[in-house]
């Protein structure tokens, strides 16, 4: 009935309210000025995704990964930069950190964001993921997080990631998708979709990226699919680490 609609509807806006990527649609300079300050002030979601996001950005620490040290780090639609200072402090002192984000109206937060979280080399740069602003092979790590939800192309953007990271350099991705073990939640994520995408800029709730992330030619993926609580149609996620 009219109650339940209603019910579905305010929980589907309270979902969107949580997830940064789903604040608000940025179709002029307004709206994108609007939607950046959304983003900035959306903190339910990265308490929800924070132990998830530190425990994947610990692998950046060569003191933790016995891996090389980070010396360039790429983040795609960096935002208003939220992830910058969970990133591990050495990355924060010692790399070069390129925010690539198309919307200008969100460079002002990241750079503070930058700024707050004491990262040493930062730059901000107006591209978008299917055209990446390096030569081939010449980052160390990728970080996509809510991204690959509202990209017009998945495998362009990983073909993108794929060729600016060097041989054995990392993509780590955190990104809700479509359930895969809730069909009645899938349901509601599909009947949700086309709405989401025309009131979101496009973010969609019915994307399998595991498959998308798995075909993409990386060497080796490691991904799992978990639920982030209290997130509704976007709580299903999947989150891991990809090798070139």
């Amino acid at each position: 009935g009219r109650s339940t609609r209603r019910a579905v509807l305010g929980q589907w806006a309270a979902a969107l309210a949580a997830c940064p990527c789903c604040a608000a649609p940025p179709a002029s300079a307004r709206s994108n000025a609007a939607f950046a300050r959304a983003m900035a002030s959306s903190s339910a979601y990265e308490r929800a995704a924070r132990d998830l996001k530190l425990e994947l950005f610990a692998q950046l620490d060569p003191a933790r990964s016995q891996s090389a040290p980070v010396r360039v780090l790429c983040e795609l639609g960096i935002g208003t930069g939220p992830n910058l200072r969970l990133l591990p402090e050495r990355v924060r002192r010692d790399a070069r950190v390129v925010g690539v984000e198309p919307n200008v109206a969100m460079h002002m937060y990241a750079s503070r964001a930058a700024a707050d979280a004491r990262v040493a080399s930062f730059e901000l740069v107006e591209a978008s993921g299917e055209s990446l602003p390096f030569e081939a092979g010449g980052v160390d790590a990728v970080i996509c997080t809510l991204t690959l939800c509202s990209v017009r192309s998945q495998e362009d953007v990983l073909r993108e990631v794929r060729r600016v990271l060097k041989p054995g350099g990392r993509f780590i991705f955190v990104e809700h998708v479509l359930s895969e073990d809730e069909p009645f939640l899938a349901l509601q994520q599909r009947a949700l979709d086309p709405l989401q995408s025309l009131l979101a800029d496009g973010c969609h709730v019915t994307r399998r990226t595991r498959g998308a992330i798995e075909a993409a030619g990386f060497a080796h993926v490691d991904a799992r699919s978990l639920t982030l609580p209290g997130l509704w149609v976007v709580g299903p996620h999947v989150a891991g680490v990809a090798v070139a």
